[in-house]
């Protein structure tokens, strides 16, 4: 896994996954159900609050014409003073005693345009209080809330502020026509021929509404005489009373309450102009419409309304939106909390059965982590009958095949270098060669040959197979492979089949690294059976030929070409030089920067035209223990210190004598 990368389990994968699907899915039904629903209810008040105000009005002017034809009849026979036969009674008292909800039926004539009062049906006891327009106004704007804003106030919740006071206090001059000033305002627009209903119950003390209507006609739009009908409010505010959710009321042409549940509105004759439903009924320019507005209150609310009785009234059913429809919030909540517990429940599920899915799986991947480390013994159990249990069967089979693998990778690469036989094992590298560029070593043990006839032939591979150990790990450490063993003699390559940097560098470090090594290895020697070795090498940078040279049944990876040989040539010019490690001209321009060299004199190496520049390598510039100078490496070396000039290129080792 990359570092910086977050691990996260397949066993909260899969539960993170279906738990937001799940609640996804739960929590989109029960919006979608939620917004249905709502959306049902809305269309059900909408529906509902639209049926009232049609069958509201409907009953309220029915009854209005029937109650005005009853005040009409009255007042005809208090102008006609008729009585019954047998019994005296006034037809007037007999009609009011069957219309028990008539309060008063007055005629009122214009005399010199000061309002008269002709004839009443009831007399007038007491002194009718005269309350001037301004003052009713201003009880009303001071005491009474909007209609819609005092909903929970029809249930009896009243502020002491929203009831009118009664009493002297509240009234004005007594008027000597017996007309409230309210009523006297409200006659203008009656002998104009025009019915107007208006609420007096602030005059009277009680809820009653009062009807002004034409009586007798001088003309088409002028009365010569109004009937001023008193009527009691009950029968309108028991109709408009509604047990449910619904606030019903019933408002004249100017937005003044003339009928309520609320009955202290009604006796304070609340003005709910500034209402949006009101004030939408009074412009409106159809007689019914249902509206969603905002009260006075801040809530939203659903209602209807209807102007009826020649635009003079209309009746108006709200409804309070979130009131209505507590019912969906609570089933939203309900809803909620079944989500929450089907989601708890499934998260439950879901751990218990990803335990069962990712324990298999994290073995699986503890025994991948420890393939990758090396270790084939690991043997995954099958404890499961599906595709997890069967992916571990191929697993163990898988596990020991690369076991095999591994095995005749470690037992080839005894005889091949690593990299090379993870290429042949690959694929990689196929019959014939490729040109590249390397840097070659060549190394021998000085007088092997005489030490080998002291030693038994196991004690020669003892010996070789001890130094060859020390040698080799030099080699590889510097990112060189060993080519082939020449009997006591290594050749090794840098740069082949991969090269790693300045292959001419790491070869010189290999070789500064086996003169330390041998130098320890010769601390334990000394006797006849463990003689001190002297070794010398050789290092050239040329072009080769890499590849497998031989045949398909027998195949040897190795590299060929005049690099090659030059650099066994110069490796046996160790024992000319006095010297341990030696390079070639090129190798040294390669790497002059970097290691203490000294000029060897040139010599003219077989198969070459011309003479070839050798350099003796005494250490790297920053190595404080490196030799500066080639007597001090010779002293180290135990070897001969003679001069250059000294040195006769021509000589030649004997390595036989012809015996005749």
């Amino acid at each position: 896994m990359k570092k910086g990368f977050l691990f996260i389990s397949i066993g909260f994968k899969l539960i993170l996954i279906v738990s937001i699907l799940l609640g996804v899915s739960l929590s989109g039904l029960t919006l979608l159900s939620s917004w249905f629903f709502s959306a049902d209810i809305e269309r059900t008040l909408r529906t509902n609050t639209m049926e009232r105000v049609e069958l509201l009005s409907d009953k309220i002017e029915t009854d209005l014409a029937t109650t005005i034809n009853s005040a009409r009849l009255i007042a005809a026979t208090m102008e006609g003073g008729l009585v019954y036969a047998g019994t005296g009674t006034a037809a007037t008292e007999e009609l009011l005693a069957q219309n028990k909800r008539i309060l008063n039926v007055r005629i009122v004539t214009m005399e010199n345009n000061v309002p008269t009062v002709t004839s009443s049906a009831r007399e007038v006891k007491a002194p009718i209080a005269v309350v001037e327009p301004s003052e009713t106004e201003s009880v009303a704007e001071s005491g009474a809330e909007p209609a819609v804003a005092n909903e929970t106030k029809s249930q009896g919740e009243v502020e002491p502020s929203d009831v009118p006071e009664s009493g002297t206090e509240s009234m004005a001059a007594e008027s000597p026509n017996g007309l409230s000033a309210y009523i006297a305002s409200r006659l203008t627009p009656a002998f104009a021929g025009n019915t107007i209903v208006a609420n007096v119950s602030p005059e009277t003390g009680s809820a009653s509404i009062a009807i002004l209507f034409p009586y007798q006609m001088r003309s088409d739009s002028e009365a010569a005489s109004v009937v001023v009908l008193e009527i009691s409010a009950d029968p309108y505010i028991d109709a408009l009373s509604a047990r449910e959710l619904y606030t019903n009321y019933l408002v004249d042409d100017a937005g003044n309450l003339i009928a309520h549940n609320n009955r202290e509105l009604v006796l304070a004759r609340t003005s709910l102009a500034s209402d949006a439903i009101v004030r939408d009924s009074m412009a409106g320019e159809t007689a019914l419409k249902q509206m969603q507005f905002t009260g006075t209150d801040g809530h939203a609310y659903i209602g209807s309304w209807k102007r009826f009785f020649d635009g003079g009234l209309s009746v108006i059913s709200v409804v309070r939106r979130d009131t209505a429809l507590e019912g969906v919030y609570i089933l939203q909540r309900r809803n909620i909390l079944i989500t929450i517990m089907i989601l708890c429940v499934s998260m439950l599920l879901l751990y218990s059965f990803s335990k069962s899915l990712t324990n298999p799986v994290k073995r699986l991947m503890d025994g991948a982590l420890k393939i990758g480390k090396g270790d084939f013994s690991i043997e995954i159990p099958s404890t499961t009958h599906d595709e997890i249990g069967r992916l571990s069967t191929t697993f163990n089979a898988m596990t020991k095949g690369l076991a095999e693998r591994d095995k005749i990778k470690n037992a080839f690469g005894k005889f091949v270098n690593k990299e090379v036989a993870e290429r042949v094992l690959k694929g990689e590298i196929q019959l014939g060669g490729e040109s590249r560029t390397a840097a070659i070593f060549f190394s021998d043990i000085r007088s092997f040959t005489a030490i080998s006839e002291k030693l038994t032939p196991h004690e020669v591979v003892e010996f070789l197979n001890e130094y060859m150990t020390r040698m080799v790990d030099c080699v590889n450490a510097t990112h060189g492979v060993v080519d082939k063993y020449i009997g006591d003699s290594i050749m090794a390559t840098w740069g082949i089949p991969y090269s790693h940097g300045n292959d001419t560098e790491n070869a010189v470090n290999g070789a500064l690294m086996m003169r330390k090594a041998l130098a320890e290895f010769n601390k334990s020697r000394g006797s006849d059976k463990k003689p001190i070795i002297k070794i010398g090498s050789g290092i050239n940078t040329g072009e080769v030929v890499a590849g497998q040279i031989g045949s398909p049944e027998r195949m040897e990876y190795t590299c060929i070409g005049d690099a090659v040989n030059l650099a066994s040539r110069i490796e046996s010019l160790n024992k000319l030089f006095k010297t341990d490690i030696l390079i070639s001209e090129y190798s040294q321009s390669l790497v002059k920067s970097i290691f203490r060299t000294v000029p060897m004199k040139q010599i003219l190496v077989k198969g070459k035209e011309h003479p070839q520049q050798i350099y003796a390598v005494l250490g790297r510039f920053d190595d404080p223990s490196s030799f500066k100078t080639l007597s001090e490496l010779r002293a180290s070396l135990g070897l001969e210190d003679i001069a250059l000039e000294n040195i006769d290129p021509n000589a030649q080792e004997q390595k036989y004598e012809v015996i005749n």
